[in-house]
């Protein structure tokens, strides 16, 4: 895209597909939490968070740091139906664990695959990202008896709920994990590191712009983003050499990211 060759990008830093993890202090935490219960085997994990708050990047840098040859990570992505999350769950656990043909017949193959997992000495992390679409309490049943039958042959299987408004019902067996909304300076660590990542040191956004960012979003890293493109794009047609505060609040009070002009931070 032009814009991003005007501000010498490699690719568009705030796309979510292509997220990079920036250390904070908010998210560091959950992340260190996250690690913590991977490599220690708790069986259920909720981590929660509003939409934007940036829960999939979280999880999947919390994977990359536990990869290790005797543990397989499996994550299931929104609104995946109940007989494809198990064959997934089949395909990722491989050998001993053969692939459900029907809805009635979930939690046998996959129970099986998971003990011959646990007596190989393989741990199996299975995320269910955007848990608040799940496909119905019924999968939610197989999962929580999948994770409860273990019989100490072998590592436990871990679960973690990723969600905006995860259910209730088992919530007191779960290790429970929130992320925080951004502060000014993190949202000034997360727009320049989301820049570095794709290959731009320079500073493009002025301090004041950087506030009005994080003002118009609420700390809400996933709209900081909306905003920050929109923004670059909008200079980039105007060949500014930088992002200015009044730029960042007209595209805000234009509503083109989901902002509530009313809702105006002034």
């Amino acid at each position: 895209m032009v814009w991003l060759r005007y501000w010498g990008l490699r690719r568009d830093p705030f796309a979510e597909e292509a997220s990079c993890f920036v250390s904070m202090p908010s998210h560091d935490e959950a992340f260190a939490r996250l690690v913590f219960a991977i490599e220690r085997g708790h069986r259920l994990v909720d981590l929660e968070a509003g939409a934007g708050m940036g829960k999939t990047t979280v999880v999947r840098q919390a994977l990359r740091a536990t990869r290790d040859p005797r543990r397989r990570a499996i994550l299931i992505p929104a609104a995946t139906p109940a007989l494809g999350l198990f064959d997934r769950m089949a395909r990722a656990i491989g050998s001993g664990c053969e692939r459900p043909s029907d809805r009635g017949n979930l939690s046998g193959p996959i129970l099986r695959g998971f003990r011959s997992a646990a007596i190989e000495g393989i741990q199996v992390v299975l995320v269910l990202d955007q848990w608040d679409t799940d496909p119905g309490p019924a999968v939610m049943q197989d999962l929580l008896a999948l994770v409860g039958s273990s019989d100490n042959v072998g590592p436990s299987p871990t679960i973690i709920r990723s969600g905006r408004a995860l259910a209730d019902d088992d919530r007191s067996r779960a290790l429970s994990i929130g992320l925080e909304r951004l502060t000014r300076s993190e949202a000034e660590t997360f727009v320049a590191g989301r820049l570095a990542g794709a290959g731009c040191h320079d500073r493009i956004f002025t301090p004041r712009a950087v506030g009005r960012l994080h003002s118009w979003s609420e700390g809400v890293p996933g709209t900081i983003g909306e905003l920050a493109s929109l923004a670059m794009l909008t200079a980039a047609s105007q060949r500014a050499e930088v992002v200015t505060p009044d730029l960042i609040d007209g595209i805000a009070l234009r509503g083109l990211v989901g902002i509530d002009p009313s809702l105006s931070p002034h």
